[in-house]
């Protein structure tokens, strides 16, 4: 009885846990956030359900490969594959978090980077950043900013444009922004940031307003490109988060390799 109650029990659990993936990754698809990391996430969710309703029979399965000398190789093999995987998927998890507590103070150069608008509108994310940019540039009078993103094929003008646009509206001087606007990638934002510090004698010590999951690999373009990134973190919305932090540890993984 005991062990039947244990199966219901793992069946249940898997179940729910495909259930709680499809629902935090679905979330995204009617906003047309649609990546490697909203696919994977279904993908995981269908696979946990799938799990789940035929536990019983995957676990006899498990246990007649077990009665097998090449079952044993196969199933410690996986089980190391997942705990291996497991781990650094969370300790590059981890990397991203700690990213984020490294605050700029009163560097006086803000990269902010570009990310989508839709049409001349900037999308929730964009307008994150440009808030979290303006709180800077307000609190650090002296500080100047480069303002990076290009404009796409759906985009009435450049990202830079967008960000400086607001930036001014809102009050900050135009003098004390520059304005990056042929990027196409985060690589492009910093890279061609880069042209306009030299260019005009700017610090390389840098604060970057992004939101908080792209700070890691921000920091890790930064210093790349001879720049010391410091965090001014835009908040991610709870309902954005596990696309993006998901999507940002394969990030992580490519600008590594």
């Amino acid at each position: 009885m005991a062990k039947k109650l244990m199966k219901i029990a793992a069946s249940v659990l898997l179940i729910g846990a495909g259930i709680l993936l499809l629902y935090l990754f679905r979330l995204q698809v009617p906003r047309h956030i649609v990546n490697f990391a909203t696919v994977l996430g279904l993908v995981a969710g269908i696979a946990l359900i799938a799990a789940g309703l035929f536990f019983p029979f995957i676990l006899k399965g498990i246990v007649a490969l077990w009665q097998l000398k090449i079952g044993k190789v196969i199933l410690i093999g996986a089980l190391v594959f997942a705990v291996a995987g497991a781990g650094a998927f969370g300790g590059i998890l981890g990397s991203i978090f700690a990213a984020q507590s490294r605050t700029a103070t009163d560097q006086s150069t803000l990269l902010v980077l570009g990310c989508q608008i839709r049409g001349s509108t900037p999308s929730r994310m964009l307008s994150d950043r440009i808030n979290a940019a303006y709180d800077y540039l307000s609190e650090h009078p002296d500080a100047v900013a480069v303002l990076c993103g290009g404009q796409g094929a759906d985009e009435d003008l450049s990202e830079g444009q967008c960000i400086y646009n607001i930036l001014t509206e809102k009050g900050i001087d135009p003098a004390r922004l520059y304005i990056e606007s042929t990027s196409t990638t985060t690589d492009e934002n910093i890279k061609h940031a880069l042209a306009i510090i030299e260019k005009n004698n700017l610090s390389k010590e840098v604060a970057v307003a992004t939101n908080d999951f792209h700070q890691k690999r921000a920091r890790m373009i930064c210093a790349r490109y001879g720049l010391d990134a410091y965090a001014v973190n835009a908040k991610t919305q709870a309902y954005l988060a596990p696309v993006y932090y998901t999507r940002e540890v394969f990030g992580v993984i490519k600008e590594s390799v």
